[in-house]
């Protein structure tokens, strides 16, 4: 039998797979996504992590998606993720995965940008049908951008015990608070105008 959390983890693998096709986190070595067009990896080197973000859809209705503005992600990690966990960029998804070893990851949290409209439709959805939005929370919005960060609901297929992973888990919220979302495309905003995470707790 299906329950909300076997949904959700299906949910979260198309949105952070289908940008470059059907393939499933944990269930292929990780190694091999590092020639893929499209598919952004880097090791994470550092406490101040810095990457770039836009939404992915058909806004204009032709049947043709889009790259939205990019916007600057920014956030702080703690000692013990540097040089263990890397993230990975597909389309509109930012995933933050732990390393298990050369060929094996165990993904840990994403941020996804949404166009406005994905995310109004998101909200419409009836919760006794869909479950609800198949994300945690929104870290920040603009005009045209919703940011949203979800957790990945288990260790599956990465070879990581439940202790550990909740371990890993435990750092989100701090890590969420730290978020700075600052657009790209456009003329720098003043430091009021930087976009930083409400107070978002798992």
């Amino acid at each position: 039998m299906f329950t909300k959390a076997h949904v959700r983890t299906i949910l979260l693998v198309l949105i952070v797979t289908v940008p470059t096709g059907c393939r499933s986190l944990g269930l292929i070595p990780s190694i091999l996504f590092d020639d893929v067009v499209g598919v952004q990896l880097a090791r994470v080197m550092d406490t101040t992590v810095k990457r770039e973000l836009h939404f992915v859809e058909d806004v204009d209705g032709d049947g043709r998606d889009e790259g939205g503005p990019s916007y600057a992600v920014s956030l702080v990690i703690p000692e013990a993720w540097v040089y263990a966990v890397r993230t990975h960029i597909n389309g509109p998804t930012l995933l933050f995965e732990h390393l298990v070893d050369e060929e094996l990851s165990a993904p840990i949290f994403v941020i996804t940008a949404l166009f406005t409209g994905q995310y109004e439709v998101e909200l419409e959805r009836d919760d006794s049908s869909h479950g609800g939005p198949w994300f945690d929370g929104v870290l920040a919005a603009t005009d045209d951008t919703v940011f949203v960060w979800t957790l990945f609901p288990g260790p599956t297929y990465s070879d990581l015990t439940v202790h550990e992973y909740a371990t890993l888990q435990a750092d989100v919220p701090a890590i969420l608070e730290s978020v700075e979302i600052t657009p790209l495309d456009r003329a720098p905003p003043s430091p009021n105008r930087v976009l930083r995470a409400e107070a978002v707790v798992p």
